[in-house]
């Protein structure tokens, strides 16, 4: 009987927070998203427009995966903020949770959980995950770190390229995710390789199909308009100034650290991508990297940063959300490095190993604060702001 009620108030303990954790999401991510704004912005009415009819879809079919929502919640219920809007937040919580199994994979529930609530809270993923535009397709970065884990635990091998091919397709749609994903087949390439020569032909086939098929608007897409090639490719339609993409690549860590460009359509005044929590974990994260190199994981990571750095030096269709995964990881790997250094200092008293907790917690408490009433509370109300969100769809 003892065992029983142990049980059940241990359940019962889980399903609350795991229930109230759910909640928190969901309000956060839908609280006022047709009404923070008056209207919406050009950039979002351009996207709505673009995914009103088959036609338009089939005539350009970048970002066809975000675009087919649009068009499919304008059929159930048409010309509505929050519908379209809601595109963004749907990808941005299946990206957010793969991130954090990922995260909890390489480091526990515990990193892996604070290191999601930082994620999405992040004044810019708030952004991007609450705007009915594409950006938070990049996202999908985390998509060959999960694919990775997901290698060594599954044995299903039809079923583990059925899902290549689907990530594959997906990144083919998005500008520029083309060469993330070719770091992430390059990375797995001898596993990837080994499960081919054991994959039944037919089995082969019928996949190859899969993918052609899905495949079919982009071709139509890029056969009427040769120029989708660049931005498939995440390139810039005219020739860029090399002088310019070497300025952007060298202040895109002050961009990060200390203060973004003006953009009052996404942003709020000149304050940094990260806050200061995020970014000294970061830095933390770098440290330990620089400690140990040669570790392949930490390869891959860089090489990813490295990779969206240059994509959105480029100056091209590629956004700055690109950078934002790669960071995290990091940031994680700064946190778990932050955490064994002081529980190895202080390895049995329990003082210092609760106050270390009670600081991170306070850490992330500030860091959330911050970051919602940043885009909550000042970016709606900055008046420059306003000037770019009076369109109606």
């Amino acid at each position: 009987m003892k065992f029983i009620n142990r049980f059940f108030k241990k359940e019962l303990f889980y399903y609350y927070f795991l229930g109230l954790g759910a909640f928190f999401v969901l309000f956060l991510f839908t609280f006022r998203l047709s009404s923070l704004n008056v209207g919406m912005n050009k950039s979002e009415i351009s996207l709505i427009n673009s995914s009103s009819s088959i036609n338009t879809l089939l005539s350009n079919s970048i970002n066809l995966p975000f675009k087919v929502f649009i068009y499919l919640f304008n059929i159930i219920y048409a010309h509505h903020i929050f519908v379209y809007r809601f595109t963004s937040v749907i990808w941005a919580l299946i990206f957010i949770y793969l991130f954090y199994l990922v995260i909890k994979k390489k480091f526990g529930p515990n990193i892996a959980t604070i290191l999601a609530i930082l994620l999405m809270c992040s004044a810019w993923v708030l952004h991007i995950s609450r705007t009915a535009v594409p950006d938070v397709m990049y996202l999908s970065t985390v998509l060959i770190f999960w694919f990775r884990d997901y290698l060594r635990v599954n044995k299903n091998i039809n079923r583990i390229f059925l899902i290549l091919v689907s990530i594959i397709v997906f990144y083919l749609y998005t500008p520029g995710m083309i060469w993330i994903g070719l770091i992430g087949i390059l990375w797995q390439r001898k596993v990837i390789r080994e499960l081919l020569s054991r994959l039944d032909r037919k089995i082969l086939i019928l996949i190859g199909t899969y993918g052609i098929i899905l495949t079919i608007p982009l071709i139509f897409s890029t056969v009427n308009h040769p120029s989708h090639l660049l931005t498939i490719l995440g390139l810039p339609d005219s020739r860029p100034n090399l002088l310019t993409i070497f300025e952007t690549f060298l202040r895109l860590p002050y961009f990060v650290l200390v203060s973004m460009p003006m953009n009052p359509i996404l942003w709020l005044g000149a304050t940094p991508l990260l806050d200061f929590f995020t970014s000294s974990l970061i830095l933390i994260g770098l440290y330990r990297y620089i400690r140990e190199w040669p570790n392949n994981y930490i390869k891959i990571i860089l090489t990813t940063l490295l990779v969206s750095f240059i994509l959105y030096s480029l100056c091209g269709p590629v956004s700055l959300t690109l950078i934002i995964i790669p960071l995290y990881l990091i940031a994680a790997t700064g946190l778990s490095y932050l955490i064994t250094k002081w529980f190895k200092v202080f390895p049995r008293n329990p003082i210092p190993r609760l106050l270390g907790s009670i600081l991170i917690v306070l850490a992330l408490f500030v860091s959330v604060i911050y970051n919602t009433r940043s885009y909550f509370i000042a970016w709606p109300n900055n008046s420059k702001t306003t000037q770019y969100y009076t369109n109606i769809p």
